[in-house]
């Protein structure tokens, strides 16, 4: 359920509401710096360490249940009202925001996959950004940023020591990637669903191209404000002064990698809409050959049918103008010869006119 839905009219800004199904929340703090790293997971915002010259603090928050440490992490370090309460809102279109210099706030929408179901949704992911800190706040756990940890444990000399910039470039990242398995995984299903369409139009459902470009249009509401944000960032003045050039660089890279994955999912969205024409075009073919066909046995019979009831009819043969032919010698088999002709006849006819 959305907390959006709970909201009532009116409120003021920086009103806190939290979903009452939201994930129980924990926070786990990494501090580093060129030389060292620490990790704890933590209970009280009192417990989390200052922030120091040379170091760089990373807080992920998972799950937005706790309003009071929410509010709390919010105070410590001086955040924005409306920054807590974009985070608590899960309903928030991706963004890039920034509160001055010194304070950046961004709100992406990211793919997470439930392999046990089969089945993919999208979750906010909200990231704030100050000097020698990061925040992250996921609605629930996800393997999206355990690549981060390990690079960062393993000792990566650039994830090490580039700071918060670089750090908040490796997590947008990580956000853009995680649309790749779910495009990947609706592409395949799109082109299986065509080889199945050319092969055999009766076994293919109309239901599977609807699911598929349904699918396809949630991930582009994700994927193309995220491409936004991430090109506001790239143009904001402000936040020049914030990423170093060589950052920006891979900054770049990234809104591309986006760019990309948004041009696959338009480029699926046509497919998939060019094939339900194509499934309504079959399936409108052939109803049309059996109307043809059927219209062809009818166009065979009628005269047939005609001559059925005119010799079917109870004349008195012995009185004149009635049906002489009824007393003439083989006129019952010369009868049927003629209906077989003319059935024959028209057979050729339509043959001739490539109608069969």
């Amino acid at each position: 359920m959305s907390t959006h839905a709970h909201r009532r009219p009116g409120l003021s800004p920086g009103t806190l509401i939290v979903d009452p199904n939201a994930t129980a929340t924990t926070v786990r703090v990494l501090r580093y710096s060129a030389d060292t790293l620490s990790e704890s997971e933590i209970h009280k915002v009192s417990e989390i360490p200052p922030i120091e010259p040379g170091t760089t603090l990373w807080i992920e928050v998972v799950g937005l249940k706790n309003l009071d440490l929410l509010r709390d992490l919010g105070e410590r370090f001086d955040l924005h009202p409306l920054v807590v309460e974009d985070v608590v809102n899960v309903n928030q279109r991706p963004k890039a925001e920034s509160y001055g210099v010194s304070e950046h706030f961004i709100v992406a929408r990211m793919p997470i996959v439930d392999p046990r179901r089969s089945r993919w949704t999208t979750e906010q992911v909200s990231l704030v950004v100050k000097s020698g800190l990061v925040v992250l706040f996921q609605e629930k756990p996800s393997p999206a940023f355990d690549s981060i940890k390990e690079r960062l444990r393993e000792g990566r000399v650039r994830l090490r020591s580039s700071g918060v910039d670089y750090l908040t470039y490796a997590i947008l990242d990580s956000i853009v990637d995680a649309f790749y398995p779910v495009l990947l995984d609706l592409s395949t299903e799109l082109e299986a669903t065509e080889d199945q369409l050319l092969d055999d139009a009766d076994n293919t459902e109309l239901k599977t191209l609807h699911n598929i470009r349904r699918n396809l249009i949630r991930l582009r509401r994700a994927a193309l404000p995220l491409r936004e944000a991430l090109g506001s960032l790239l143009r904001d003045p402000e936040v020049d002064g914030f990423f170093r050039p060589e950052t920006l660089v891979f900054l770049r890279d990234a809104h591309d990698h986006a760019t990309r994955t948004l041009e696959q999912i338009d480029n699926d969205r046509e497919l998939a809409a060019s094939l339900a024409d194509l499934y309504l075009s079959m399936v409108s073919n052939r109803t049309n050959d059996v109307m043809k066909v059927l219209t062809m046995i009818a166009t065979v019979f009628i005269p047939l049918s005609f001559l059925v009831g005119l010799y079917g009819m109870n004349f008195d043969t012995n009185r004149a103008g009635n049906m002489p032919e009824l007393d003439l010698p083989y006129a019952y088999p010369l009868l049927l010869a003629l209906m077989v002709s003319i059935g024959i006849g028209f057979v050729v006819f339509f043959k001739r006119k490539g109608w069969l």
